[in-house]
């Protein structure tokens, strides 16, 4: 796998959901109907049976989200994006096109427009973003206060996601070494 590749995530919450149950419904149904033949003459599967009834739906898997899922950063899209802000940037836009459209004067109710609706735009913009600040804040709170280790550090991974891997300390690169350095 490329690393430009491995932090790439499949997107649900934008995928074409319909067509992927469709799709995967029509492609198992072979390997299905496989199995059921295999349970009714009471034959038993080798292991390599076994492996190739297990690729054939993975590849059905997929084969159907690469069709119908798509891939992003982990984030790429902006989770707290909502209707309102959509609409917000699109009046923006629209006013911003009719300001450039008159000849981009300085004043009057075509420059004045634009302005509320661009200042409207990033005040929404900032307080959504503050609010998701606020809530990821609240939620690692929430779970020191519950004494709570695994929730603290699923919420702390799954909004920071940083991981480090030290590969070297001090010049070394053998753990036994670098931990034999830290003792002393």
């Amino acid at each position: 796998m490329p690393p430009s590749q491995s932090y790439l995530c499949l997107r649900w919450d934008k995928a074409d959901v319909n067509s992927y149950y469709d799709y995967t419904r029509n492609q198992l149904q072979p390997v299905l109907l496989k199995i059921e033949n295999a349970i009714q003459l009471r034959e038993s599967f080798s292991a390599n049976g076994i492996d190739q009834i297990y690729d054939d739906i993975v590849s059905v898997l997929t084969t159907g989200a690469k069709l119908y899922v798509p891939t992003g950063h982990k984030n790429f899209y902006k989770f707290w994006w909502n209707e309102e802000l959509s609409a917000l940037k699109e009046a923006a836009v629209s006013s911003n096109q009719l300001w450039k459209a008159v000849g981009k004067p300085r004043q009057g109710p075509i420059f004045d427009k634009r302005q509320l609706c661009k200042a409207r735009y990033r005040k929404s913009l900032r307080d959504v973003q503050k609010l998701n600040t606020v809530s990821y804040t609240y939620d690692l709170h929430e779970a020191l206060l519950a004494k709570d280790g695994p929730t603290f550090w699923r919420c702390w991974r799954s909004k920071f996601n940083s991981r480090l891997d030290c590969k070297q300390v001090g010049g070394c690169v053998d753990p036994e070494l670098i931990a034999n350095n830290f003792a002393h």
